[in-house]
């Protein structure tokens, strides 16, 4: 279980900071992580507290295409007879009309595939894996083949095992039995959290599920990003704001795209923010001209 740190103790290091020398200061910030700022004068700000970090940039832009591109692909976790597997299995997927389509680079983990695309790959990703290691009906209680010699994913391997390099023996476990379990987890805890309506009871469960498999993959050796650590205290903020998708940034980054495909001359000074306002509320105009 975790133990969070007392918001206010740092807060009160931050004030410290505040009327300190610059020498004092700054080794306050070394030694406690924490600098002032004047919104530290705000009454109950606590951004370990109630700042939010966003589900959709956590699970979907990072986690996920973290497992798949690094933990994966870049290990030689699949090879290539499994990326054929996984293309043609998605090759023959008829999504229905609601969901984003995948592009053809997703079997080979390659490209720049949007959260959205993740998202709805990760629903189905785990079948599609099931299909590409299966040996007679299931997943065989082997390790994957190492990446031959001289290849980018060999050189990939080597770099990230730099990187958990506590001992020079230290390698990233590759059972592939492992890491399917660890997957079919993972995927059940996406599923839980990003429900559009959840229980405390779902939170608990779908937090927890989500925090096994984080740490199977450290025990197995991968090499994880910070988002999986901060993925380990979400359940404090689904207990606080409700399901995920009443806090994610899908809606803010869509209006972001709108906005971004407006026509303009590229004139700073306001003369951008002014067309693209106008560009807005004449979208949202027209919208509610065709709603009437």
């Amino acid at each position: 279980e975790l133990n969070a740190r007392d918001p206010w103790r740092y807060l009160k290091y931050a004030f410290h900071a505040r009327d300190a020398s610059d020498e004092v200061a700054k080794e306050i910030g070394r030694r406690r992580g924490v600098r002032f700022s004047v919104m530290n004068n705000l009454v109950n700000w606590l951004p370990g507290v109630s700042g939010l970090f966003d589900l959709m940039h956590c699970i979907f832009g990072a986690l996920i295409k973290h497992l798949c591109k690094n933990i994966l692909y870049k290990n030689g976790m699949i090879d290539a007879e499994a990326a054929q597997k996984l293309e043609e299995f998605f090759s023959k997927l008829v999504w229905p009309p609601s969901i984003s389509r995948l592009p053809p680079s997703v079997a080979r983990g390659a490209g720049s595939i949007k959260a959205d695309q993740w998202r709805s790959q990760i629903t189905v990703f785990f079948v599609a894996l099931f299909i590409a290691w299966q040996v007679d009906g299931e997943i065989p209680d082997i390790d994957a083949p190492p990446s031959a010699p001289n290849t980018k994913n060999a050189a990939a391997q080597a770099a990230q095992e730099k990187l958990i390099d506590e001992i020079k023996s230290t390698k990233m476990d590759r059972s592939l039995r492992r890491h399917y379990d660890t997957i079919v987890q993972f995927t059940a805890a996406v599923r839980i959290i990003t429900s559009n309506s959840i229980s405390p009871n779902e939170v608990r469960r779908g937090c927890g599920a989500l925090e096994q498999a984080i740490q199977s993959w450290a025990r197995m050796n991968c090499h994880l990003v910070p988002y999986f650590h901060f993925a380990v205290h979400l359940e404090p903020q689904f207990l606080k704001h409700g399901p995920g998708p009443g806090w994610w940034t899908y809606p803010y980054e869509r209006n972001n795209g709108l906005l971004g495909r407006f026509n303009h001359n590229g004139h700073s000074g306001g003369e951008i923010e002014g067309t693209m306002m106008r560009g807005w509320w004449k979208a949202i105009l027209i919208q509610d001209l065709v709603c009437l």
